[in-house]
């Protein structure tokens, strides 16, 4: 197991400099991103970070930053960053992960600070010190936008970071199967509920994982050949929610079936679906993504989507644990599966449905 001296038992900028043939310098310039401002060509950026995810080579800014306390331990800032749009709620999960994680034996000898970074939707280019670790040692990057993940594609992060609930190839990445998710919510609605005009209800702004469940939910309608509707809310919120499922109601809209893709507007559909006169499951059967302690506490108690096998914020925090630790540096994508829970807002059989 390693202990305080391995912190630094890594491949020093010298080492990597020799073994490419390149000065530090050039090598710090390009694992910064200064490479532009210093007019480094092109070939010789790609030679640099190629060779570094071969080697396994990251810039030590962890050591910059690393402090001992006399006998203490080694501590690593390390930064939970999210859209400022989602409500912070989602980020409580990875709070609980970061705490359980560092008191695992392996870790005992590391003590790791966390912060909550938080941005505009698909504005993190206007961020500053995201690419390299002026801010932090490690990042989990989570709700991310399209254009956010585009930037962080067409760009390089040089320090230890995980995404979590997206796939983008060249970063470690947790995510579950968003797709096969929302196929099985439709499958509970269409086949287990028996609906013939679902809806799904959705936020203004898709990110990667709530595309693939709105894409596998619409994949599988069609596939019975039943027509869906997407009521789209301004933001995430329970009030988005209410408001999109009362203004679609008060047009006329039909509904015997809501799969919603954030368990917040599924709370503020709960009730717009009452005010109307409508049991739930009786008259619309409700079935959302993510699974919290509220969704047991709800009237009916909701059915959702969100567990997995294991947990995932767990396993994106251990994974980030150990590319800080060096003990892991190869690109890694874990893909969980999505397990329903569904409880009384999809039984319509009388019989109380369990995971």
């Amino acid at each position: 197991m390693p202990n305080q001296k391995d912190c630094n038992k890594k491949m020093t900028i010298s080492e990597f400099s020799r073994s490419i043939g390149l000065s530090a310098a050039t090598i710090s310039s390009v694992l910064n991103n200064q490479h532009k401002k210093r007019g480094i060509a092109p070939d010789t950026v790609e030679r640099v970070k190629t060779q570094a995810r071969k080697l396994g080579y990251r810039p030590n800014m962890a050591a910059k930053k690393l402090r001992t306390h006399s006998d203490k331990l080694c501590s690593f800032d390390i930064a939970i960053v999210t859209c400022i749009e989602v409500p912070i709620q989602f980020t409580l999960g990875l709070i609980h992960a970061v705490e359980k994680i560092a008191s695992m034996e392996k870790y005992k000898n590391y003590e790791f600070s966390t912060q909550i970074v938080t941005y505009h939707a698909n504005k993190m280019s206007e961020m500053t010190g995201m690419l390299d670790e002026s801010r932090f040692n490690g990042a989990i990057m989570t709700n991310t936008m399209p254009q956010d993940d585009k930037y962080f594609m067409d760009n390089e992060i040089s320090y230890p970071v995980v995404f979590l609930g997206r796939y983008l190839p060249k970063y470690n990445c947790v995510t579950v199967d968003v797709n096969m998710a929302g196929k099985m919510a439709a499958d509970v609605l269409l086949v287990n509920c028996r609906c013939t005009n679902p809806v799904v209800l959705v936020p203004n702004m898709l990110t990667q994982a709530t595309s693939g469940r709105l894409e596998g939910f619409q994949k599988e309608c069609e596939w019975r050949n039943i027509e869906c509707k997407i009521i789209e809310a301004k933001g995430f919120l329970e009030q988005d929610g209410y408001n999109a499922v009362m203004e679609y109601i008060a047009k006329g809209g039909k509904i015997d079936g809501l799969y919603s893709i954030f368990e917040t507007l599924a709370v503020g559909a709960y009730h717009a679906i009452k005010q109307n006169g409508l049991i739930i499951p009786k008259d619309v059967a409700v079935i959302e993504t993510g699974e919290t302690s509220i969704c047991q506490f709800m009237d009916p108690p909701m059915s959702s989507f969100g567990l997995s096998e294991v947990n995932m914020y767990e396993v994106a925090v251990e994974l980030l644990f150990d590319q800080l630790l060096g003990s892991n540096e190869r690109i890694v994508n874990r893909i969980l599966p999505s397990i329903p829970v569904l409880r009384e807002s999809t039984n319509r059989t009388g019989e109380t449905l369990k995971k």
